[in-house]
């Protein structure tokens, strides 16, 4: 049998019928309690004021007879009065006030100088075992003894202790005066409260059954007591076989003791059932006047709620009514809503189409868009069309140097350029990072508007850009490729157009190229290099090679200058000019780097041991090694482990590095040159080199590139520049060594500009370190280098 559905208006009836229930069961519940919270509340108040008033009292009294025995701490020297001039000042303080019913002066060595009253059996008497003598610390002001039984009175009393310079004074206050405080507030407050006064033991000191305080017996309330004054202000306790009490209490300052009210909890909530009844019949009445609105109101609901429906069903057919005012204002501003969520999710569905396809940054198409165009092309009856990848150069390193806001900023910049070049015939799709594509479509005479279209591009890094205040110089590299010419699937167009960039890039950077057939046997190269670089430390494929550096006239060995070479099975012998680009591309050189130093100083080692020499090794260093944040405790780390000296260590910077990176690694360089390392630019005359910075980094040698070697003697104009650069040198007070030499022409021009030290195939090439011993053992058994006769 199929199950009736309700109808909303029969389900609006109960749910209202049912809220009446509910509603006045809640309404007993919660005014019974609040009202049972209210009456607690106010027994509370009152009961305080009752145990603060004791406290307070009591604690007066107590600070006012500390105060009459500070006074005659104060009043009397008891090494220089007399036990006579002692008593009566003590005697005639006491009539003042009289709090304490006896005195004692106790001595720092436990021993009873003076008492009042007058007992003379009790001078001499030791008190050292009193637990005010334990107790008592020089720093404390004073010391309040637990409740104990008087020697004088036979009942409860404290001792007040406090100290001069020459040792105690001791009052024994009686605290029949506090117990007859209690009877008071007995008469005052009612027979119904029950006051309590506990010592910080629990014991009592005041109740109405005296025998309690006489026999000193404990409270049992009095853990709850102390739960009280720690956290809750009221406590509700049930005792065994009686009725619930409440409990208040306080505590008094200066003793610890507890002060606490109790009373009867039908005494504190008295009278709210009656208010409760009241209560709950007003809101039976009211009730049912609201049960009676519910049954009229129902029906006007029902009819808005069906007219609202019926306009959903007509907007989601496409078709949009008037809804009519309704009956209640709600429903009216419900239409209202809806009207502005229909506009609003219009709205939403055009922003999120144009997020997928847009990249946030430039407003270009993305990557998603990018798929959607390659759909569309294949499907296109498109005959031709050119892709052109582009790429900003050294774009990590104006993140590096200038921050992330610039790099984007710039990105912008560049962006707004490259917009004003486009056409309807062009698509611009933003890769990711620096990287773009550009989708040229075939219009008239092609290759040339592509021609044109790649030198108006490469115009855009002619001049900088602004970037939040900063001008900005940046280049690019750019590869092109066609459809159908370079393949016939767009992702074969689009790795060949990126295969020409990276061809541009290994060229110089900043110039375009044109993918041909060659380049891919490039690119297969270089991704086989990759693949065999990452295992060539471990598998042992890398050797170093040690060239000498001469003095001027060959006479003595300056030191080495150390090589790496790769031998690897598969590819032979691969040249450091490609496979050192690879290793900092992808930061392989961090490893490589460190191990080239680690064998560089080890072979030091051993040469300088064998010969016993102090011949130097010079280690070409990379700027990302430089980078490094460990790089100059690493260098530091691998001179004490290999035992060698840092004199014998020279670093190399290479020239073709920005000012700012040599200002920047200043700190590392510092720190190197400080333990003792050399430190040499290599390739001099051929980068970014100043006089400004020269002076400004910690520098020791000038190694001058072979292009100004190579021409020397040879009439041209280099020749007064690298007469220039020696005389630059000497100035600076730095050594020179001319790299590329191989010819004795060479030799001698480099003795006229007074080169300090050579380096060349003239007097020898790159040797391993087998070769090189027996180099070295030749060279000392013919004493020098004959360079005249090479």
């Amino acid at each position: 049998m199929k199950k009736r559905t309700p109808r909303l208006f029969e389900t609006l009836f109960a749910l209202g019928f049912i809220s009446i229930f509910v509603s006045l069961f809640l309404a007993w519940l919660l005014v019974s309690n609040s009202l049972t919270n209210y009456f607690i509340n106010v027994a509370v108040e009152r009961n305080l004021e009752i145990s603060n008033s004791i406290t307070a009292y009591i604690d007066d009294k107590l600070r006012e007879a500390l105060s009459q025995l500070n006074l005659i701490r104060e009043s009397i020297e008891f090494n220089k009065s007399s036990g006579s001039e002692i008593n009566d000042l003590i005697l005639q303080m006491n009539q003042i006030n009289q709090s304490f019913v006896g005195i004692e002066v106790v001595s720092f060595e436990g021993k009873v100088v003076y008492t009042l009253p007058q007992h003379s059996s009790e001078i001499g008497s030791d008190r050292s075992r009193e637990a005010y003598f334990r107790e008592f610390e020089r720093e404390m002001d004073v010391y309040w003894s637990s409740v104990q039984i008087s020697p004088y009175t036979n009942s409860n009393a404290i001792t007040i202790v406090v100290h001069s310079r020459d040792g105690f004074l001791v009052g024994n206050l009686d605290l029949k005066e506090i117990q007859e405080l209690s009877n008071v507030y007995l008469e005052i407050f009612g027979e119904h409260k029950e006051i309590t006064i506990t010592d910080r033991n629990g014991i009592y000191l005041v109740n109405k059954d005296i025998s309690l305080v006489v026999e000193r017996r404990l409270d049992p309330h009095h853990s709850m007591a102390v739960d009280i004054i720690n956290g809750d202000e009221v406590f509700l306790h049930k005792e065994s076989g009686l009725e619930t009490v409440l409990i208040t209490s306080t505590q008094i300052p200066s003793t610890g003791w507890i002060a606490s009210i109790s009373e009867p909890y039908y005494n504190a909530i008295g009278g709210i059932n009656y208010i409760i009844g009241i209560l709950i019949s007003f809101v039976t009445i009211m009730l049912l006047v609201y049960t009676l609105l519910l049954w009229r109101g129902n029906s006007k609901v029902i009819q808005d709620l069906r007219n609202f429906s019926k306009r959903l069903v007509n907007v989601s057919q496409g078709i949009e009514t008037n809804s009519g005012k309704g009956n209640f204002k709600e429903f009216e501003s419900l239409n209202e809503s809806f009207n502005v969520m229909v506009d609003k999710i219009a709205d939403r569905d055009k922003k999120l189409s144009n997020l997928a396809y847009h990249d946030a940054l430039t407003g270009f198409h993305n990557r998603a868009y990018l798929e959607e165009l390659i759909l569309s092309l294949m499907k296109s009856p498109e005959k031709e069309y050119a892709v052109i990848y582009l790429d900003l150069d050294n774009f990590s390193h104006i993140n590096d140097t200038y921050g992330h806001q610039v790099g984007d900023q710039l990105l912008i910049e560049f962006s707004k350029q490259l917009e004003l070049l486009l056409d309807e015939s062009i698509d611009i799709v933003r890769l990711g990072g620096d990287e773009f594509i550009l989708i040229i479509r075939a219009i008239a005479d092609f290759e040339k508007a592509i021609l044109d279209l790649v030198s108006k591009i490469m115009s855009i890094s002619s001049s900088p850009l602004k970037c939040n205040d900063r001008l900005i110089y940046f280049t690019m590299s750019t590869g092109i490729s066609f459809y159908p010419n370079d393949g016939n699937e767009f992702w074969t167009i689009l790795r060949n157009a990126d295969t020409a960039m990276y061809q541009a890039k290994a060229v110089g950077k900043n110039t375009s190229s044109y993918f041909t057939q060659d380049m891919n046997a490039y690119i297969e190269r270089r991704l086989l290099m990759e693949q065999h670089l990452r295992p060539a430390i471990k598998n042992g494929e890398f050797k170093l090679e040690f060239q000498p550096q001469f003095s001027i006239d060959g006479n003595i060995i300056r030191g080495f200058e150390a090589l790496v070479r790769w031998d690897n099975p598969t590819l032979g012998r691969v040249s450091p000019v490609d496979f050192i680009a690879i290793t900092e591309e992808n930061k392989m050189i961090i490893p490589l780097g460190r191990w080239i130093m680690k064998q560089a100083c080890e072979s030091i080692k051993i040469l300088n041991d064998r010969y016993d020499m102090q011949f130097v090794m010079a280690i070409n260093v990379s700027p990302l090694e430089l980078k490094e944040a460990t790089f100059a405790d690493s260098v530091i780390e691998i001179i004490n482990e290999t035992n060698i000296q840092p004199h014998w260590l020279e670093i190399e910077i290479t020239e073709n590095m920005s000012i700012d990176k040599y200002l920047s690694l200043k700190i590392t360089l510092e720190k190197l040159h400080q333990y003792g390392v050399s430190i040499s630019i290599d390739d001099f005359g051929t980068g970014y080199s100043s006089l400004a910075y020269l002076q400004n980094i910690p520098l020791d040698i000038l190694k001058i590139d072979r292009t100004f070697i190579t021409h020397l003697g040879e009439a041209n104009d280099q020749n007064l520049m690298t007469e220039t650069i020696f005389l630059m040198a000497k100035k600076l007070g730095l050594m020179t060594i001319a790299e590329g030499v191989e010819t004795a022409q060479h030799i001698n021009f480099l003795k006229d500009l007074e080169c300090d030290f050579v380096q060349g195939f003239l007097m020898s090439k790159p040797l391993r370190m087998d070769n090189l011993i027996i180099f070295i053992d030749e060279y000392f058994n013919n004493k020098k280098l004959k360079i005249d006769d090479v």
